[in-house]
């Protein structure tokens, strides 16, 4: 392992061992997807890495390099190393490379810190470096020891405790918006039915997490019925709670979420209308649309992290999701950005599974019998001895509560709408379904149309789309036909979206990319032409003031960059000149000033002086050198007044 350690020498035994079995225990952890992060496992990861990367006295990354030592050691008894063994090195190589870069851009603020400190770093140093640089303490130790710098580390751990102090507090604020299972213990266990609609009756009350007896219109709460309902599902494994109404005869409350208290399932609710109290009889009514809608998307996750382990890899595993009646958001382990082919590819392979009405089954087995038929399970989850397993043909498998479709058909159409960055070797996409997918869609080829439309009145003339991008005719009606209804968006149509509208779309950006160079070239073709006709013009009225020649002008419709240019060409055709030249375009005022190099010697002359002299008059400010200068500004009706004032300076001025 010596000749692993980028260079490092001098490394004694017991800290190859501690990074040997660093390196171990990190092959481990990352193939069973836990990541580098702040919290948690991710934490323990990140400062097992740093770690090996200090004690190793390495100057470059060089502990990824012993996954494959380790992958080969253990393959025979954990034969899924193998598969994931590129990934897991690409996870320890970007940690590395990431914490290299902070120990490179930190140690010279610790350089500073230590040649001002007169010997002794103070706590609330320590702590900057540790809190906001990322700077190791143990490697502050080890520095201030060699270099004989005492540290005030009674005052660092004051800071540390404040911090630790402000995250608990943070936790205990975010626990008041959160469900709080123990604030319905002395609640009565309610019976248990499967009717819907559903009759019966309020048994529990809290409101600000007290117990009352009573509700009035406008309240919120959280309450507890009897009988209550198996059709309502409780928020749980990133599937929202269920919603729905509860009516009695002369009020109703909207259910805003269901949330589970051990066996008691628990209704959050927003009185809309009337008064409730405890022995209230009251009807409960489900959203079956939005139920189904957030079933539809929960198996289109189980779908995605199928395909994401068929075109990626096995080492794809859940890391989070968040699924409800609108979209759906997957949050997997994989340490590389997805290319736009790839996700064509799972999104194509996704939609593809949909078509084929595969049956989705649940199922209830001994978490044992589970795991040994290849059972997915999200990691950090707690099971019990009994699960509930969801099937779709021989496509998934995962260990999963929430709701589902029975067959894959049910779902109609999947689309993924972006794929990002979350945490490090952690990517998330997020995607939508059905009639969500559909609109999407209509959506965003109506704002390609609009875009099209804008291009054309734009350009006017110049805009011949449908010579240059041939496949842009068929990518423009197909999409009128989508959007009018003329053509029932599917699986197929979202396929010819992928394969022929949006390329035909891409096409079309970049013919107008190159359509806007092409007006930008005619346009300063147009204006330098005109810079020659005000050029001649220009000269023809140049004025000899004690021996130099002040050129002086109001030119139409130019910007900054244009009367730099005519000023330029003026210079280069008239010796010992002094340029005075302003202009308005869109409401703005423009004016420089440009002085030959000997004049300005001969006669102590500035442009910047000459352009500060008139620059009030146009509501601006002036800056520049002695031998050119600009302003600009927005009182339009006095440029004249302005180069005026200009011209006066000069004649007063010159020698």
């Amino acid at each position: 392992m010596k000749g692993n350690l980028g260079g490092a020498k001098g490394v004694k035994k017991e800290e190859l061992y501690l990074i040997a079995d660093h390196a171990r225990s990190l092959v481990f952890s990352i193939g069973d997807s836990v990541t580098p992060s702040n919290e948690g496992r991710g934490y323990v990861i990140r400062k097992l890495i740093r770690r090996s990367y200090i004690r190793s006295g390495s100057n470059k990354p060089f502990l990824y390099k012993l996954v494959l030592p380790v992958v080969n050691l253990m393959k025979e008894v954990y034969p899924e190393l193998e598969e994931k063994r590129e990934n897991i090195s690409s996870v320890i190589f970007k940690e590395e490379s990431r914490f290299q870069e902070t120990l490179s851009s930190v140690r010279p603020i610790f350089e500073e810190m230590v040649s001002v400190s007169e010997k002794k770093l103070e706590g609330a140093q320590i702590f900057k470096l540790v809190d906001t640089y990322g700077f190791p303490f143990e490697m502050i130790q080890e520095e201030a020891e060699q270099k004989g710098i005492t540290l005030d580390t009674k005052s660092f751990e004051e800071f540390m405790e404040k911090r630790r102090d402000e995250s608990r507090k943070g936790s205990n604020l975010a626990s008041d918006f959160i469900f709080k299972p123990d604030l319905f213990a002395s609640a009565p266990l309610p019976e248990i039915s499967d009717k819907m609609p559903l009759a019966s009756s309020i048994v529990f009350i809290l409101k600000d997490s007290v117990n009352v007896d009573s509700l009035a219109e406008g309240d919120t709460a959280e309450i507890i019925v009897s009988p209550q309902s198996s059709e309502f599902y409780s928020e749980c494994g990133g599937q929202v709670g269920d919603k729905g109404v509860i009516k009695s005869e002369t009020g109703s409350m909207i259910i805003r979420n269901v949330y589970s208290a051990g066996e008691k399932k628990v209704f959050n609710v927003f009185v809309e209308k009337g008064s409730f109290a405890k022995g209230s009889e009251v009807v409960l009514t489900l959203d079956e649309k939005r139920k189904k809608d957030t079933a539809k998307n929960h198996t289109a996750t189980h779908l995605l992290q199928a395909a994401l382990r068929k075109v990626l890899g096995e080492h794809v595993k859940q890391s989070g999701s968040f699924v409800d009646d609108k979209r759906l958001r997957f949050d997997f382990s994989h340490t590389e950005k997805i290319s736009e082919r790839d996700l064509n590819e799972i999104e194509k392979i996704v939609n593809g599974w949909i078509d084929g009405g595969f049956p989705v089954a649940k199922e209830i087995k001994s978490l044992q019998t589970a795991k040994a038929e290849g059972a997915l399970s999200f990691f950090g989850d707690k099971y019990g001895d009994v699960v509930r397993v969801v099937s779709v043909s021989v496509i998934s498998k995962e260990l999963c509560g929430g709701t589902h479709v029975d067959k894959t058909s049910d779902i109609e159409l999947v689309k993924i709408i972006s794929e990002a960055s979350v945490a490090s070797g952690v990517r998330r996409i997020e995607a939508v379904t059905s009639e969500n997918a559909r609109n999407w869609l209509k959506e965003k080829l109506g704002n390609l149309i609009l875009e099209n439309d804008a291009r054309k009145k734009e350009f006017g003339a110049l805009y011949k789309a449908e010579e240059e991008v041939p496949q842009f005719l068929n990518a423009l009606l197909a999409a009128r036909n989508f959007i009018n209804g003329a053509v029932k968006i599917d699986t197929r149509v979202l396929s010819n979206y992928t394969d022929i509208i949006e390329p035909a779309f891409k096409k079309l950006g970049e013919y107008v990319i190159s359509l806007k160079k092409e007006k930008i070239k005619m346009e300063e073709n147009s204006a330098m032409e005109q810079v020659k006709e005000d050029v001649a013009l220009l000269i023809s009225r140049v004025a000899n003031v004690k021996g130099s020649n002040m050129i002086a002008g109001i030119l139409d419709n130019m910007d900054m960059n244009l009367l730099r240019k005519t000023s330029m060409s003026i210079a280069k055709k008239i010796e010992k000149s002094v340029i005075i030249l302003g202009s308005i375009k869109d409401n703005k005022v423009f004016m420089l000033s440009s002085v030959d190099e000997v004049v300005s010697k001969n006669n102590n002359l500035s442009a910047r002086d000459i352009i500060n002299s008139a620059a009030g008059k146009i509501g601006g400010g002036g800056g520049g050198s002695a031998t050119f200068a600009q302003a600009g500004g927005n009182i339009v009706n006095g440029l004249e007044d302005a180069v005026s004032a200009a011209k006066n300076f000069v004649i007063q001025n010159l020698k």
